[in-house]
């Protein structure tokens, strides 16, 4: 089974939806409140748990995921998200075009540079997604899917756009089973 094929059917299975990232949520929080109505992209949506938070904040989302089934449950859900399914390799949006873009737990090193071009100036970034030590000791996801210490920040400053750093963290998020391993970044495009 392919990574497309595993994805397509999990989502077709409509998996339980998990709370918002407490990363993401303190930052969006905080940005909705001089953003109001601002476009919003949610990258590997999944299962929507950021998509309908960046709703319930105000702005305008887009649910992007390779998943066709995960984008017809987020349409269905609620009338107000746009959905476009399409490869993260070949994003279909114009250049400064969201104010705020969230990607989280999904890791394609090469789009950085293309989720920078598609912030307005002003707009922000957050990543949020597995370090090695997840591989290490769960063994998911595949190693490739994970970062190194301190790559997510090396990524970001190195992507070719000046960019402002609000916060970048990395380590355990959770406890006991629900301990993850993850590297975040909030920054600015300047």
């Amino acid at each position: 089974m392919t990574d497309r094929e595993h994805w397509q059917e999990r989502h077709a299975l409509r998996p339980e939806r998990t709370a918002p990232s407490a990363f993401v949520e303190r930052h969006v929080a905080h940005l909705a409140a001089r953003a109001k109505g601002a476009r919003a992209l949610d990258v590997a949506c999944g299962s929507g748990r950021h998509t309908l938070l960046l709703l319930e904040l105000g702005f305008r989302a887009v649910a992007f995921d390779h998943a066709s089934a995960a984008c017809r449950r987020l349409a269905a859900e609620d009338k107000r998200v746009r959905t476009v399914v399409a490869d993260a390799d070949a994003l279909p949006f114009r250049a400064a075009t969201f104010a705020l873009i969230v990607q989280t737990r999904f890791l394609d090193r090469r789009i950085v540079p293309d989720l920078l071009r598609l912030l307005e100036p002003g707009g922000a970034l957050l990543i949020e997604t597995f370090l090695v030590a997840q591989h290490e000791t769960t063994g998911h996801p595949r190693r490739e899917f994970c970062l190194e210490p301190g790559e997510l920040e090396r990524l970001c400053r190195g992507a070719g756009c000046a960019v402002h750093v609000l916060e970048c963290c990395e380590g355990v998020v959770g406890a006991g089973r629900q301990a993850t391993h993850l590297a975040a970044i909030a920054l600015c495009k300047v």
